[in-house]
């Protein structure tokens, strides 16, 4: 936080996607920002081409919101070096100037692009943070060139490389972290928000179902589109549902699955008995609201912020993954180490 305490008057964040960010960011505004601060938050569409938010205005405190809902653009020459004079004329500007009044946000790197919401006068005196993408950005080299082949990105070693060049900090001042506990408090206070602002009826049915249903433990399987986009196939899924079914039975739970916004069926879940709810709910925001005895998943950040965040007992599957899927799946070494130093392995008992 800048020394003199909340002192930005106006907080920009760009191209979020996922509820993750809109909870990075708003948490981070929060902590930054004096009281009345106009804090906007541009949005991208997911591979769904959906946004996580709808555009509008809203208050959270005494900040004052406004959503916009941006495309991905294609390169625009003018734009270009509109955004490099900017970056030049900050780079200069944060060697002449301390005070900082104004604040730009972009997941995991800087991205100069966003200086185009400010103006020069406003750059004068801008913090450049970044915030959480998710569990995105503790990957490596090997984990984004297979995000990239899953997503049909173009280039991903050049853009890989020019993220890291840009989380430097010479370009960031501050990177703002919640995956593992940090900044706990806001955290929690943005999604409690969140979830009575734009989710309170769905949580309110959900709650209403699983009290009727009865059930003694609720574990939530954090779904994971590992057929639509990690070639798994319908009947290794099927093999691997077996064997967390058979844990979570061994531990008298119930299993409910979160379903994956990019899984497009889910008949072989409620096939073996897997309650199933929808996407309606973002992930952090339902474990929040119905606080489960315990969440399992594969690669998701939920699984760390789940645990670190909101205390709920974490289960990894690698370490039961059968090794037809693990060959498919499997994170680099790395960042597997890093997911398992948060959670718990649900091992065969």
């Amino acid at each position: 936080m800048d020394k003199g305490g909340q002192s930005i008057e106006k907080f920009v964040a760009c191209d979020l996607i996922s509820p993750f960010h809109i909870i990075a960011a708003l948490s981070a505004a929060s902590a930054l920002c004096k009281s009345s601060a106009s804090v906007q938050l541009h949005m991208l569409p997911n591979l769904n081409k959906k946004y996580a938010i709808g555009k509008g205005t809203f208050k959270y405190r005494d900040l004052s919101i406004s959503i916009t809902l941006s495309k991905i653009k294609k390169f625009n020459f003018k734009s270009f070096i509109e955004s490099l004079i900017k970056f030049i004329f900050l780079l200069i500007a944060k060697l002449l100037f301390r005070k900082n009044k104004y604040c730009v946000a972009h997941h995991t790197y800087f991205n100069f692009f966003t200086l185009n919401n400010l103006t020069f006068r406003e750059i004068i005196q801008c913090k450049t943070i970044t915030i959480e993408e998710g569990i995105g950005t503790y990957g490596g080299l090997f984990h984004h060139l297979r995000a990239g082949r899953r997503e049909k990105k173009h280039y991903p070693v050049l853009k890989y490389l020019g993220r890291c060049f840009f989380s430097l900090p010479l370009f960031v001042s501050m990177n703002w972290k919640i995956l593992t506990g940090e900044n706990q408090e806001h955290v929690d206070a943005v999604v409690i928000f969140l979830a009575e602002k734009f989710y309170h009826k769905e949580i309110i049915k959900l709650r209403t179902w699983i009290t009727k249903q009865q059930f003694q433990k609720v574990f939530i399987l954090i779904g994971s589109p590992l057929v639509e986009l990690y070639g798994v196939s319908s009947s290794e899924l099927l093999q691997l549902l077996h064997i967390i079914l058979k844990e979570v039975n061994s531990r008298g739970g119930t299993l409910i699955l979160k379903r994956h916004p990019l899984e497009r069926n889910d008949k072989l879940y409620r096939k073996v008995g897997i309650h199933v709810i929808g996407d309606e709910i973002p992930g952090e925001i339902l474990i929040r609201a119905i606080e489960p005895d315990a969440i399992i998943g594969y690669n998701s950040g939920l699984l760390i912020i789940g645990n670190a965040v909101f205390g709920i007992t974490s289960y990894t599957i690698h370490k039961i993954l059968p090794k037809q899927i693990q060959e498919k799946i499997f994170p680099e070494a790395w960042l597997r180490r890093f997911i398992e130093r948060h959670t718990t392995p649900l091992s065969e008992r």
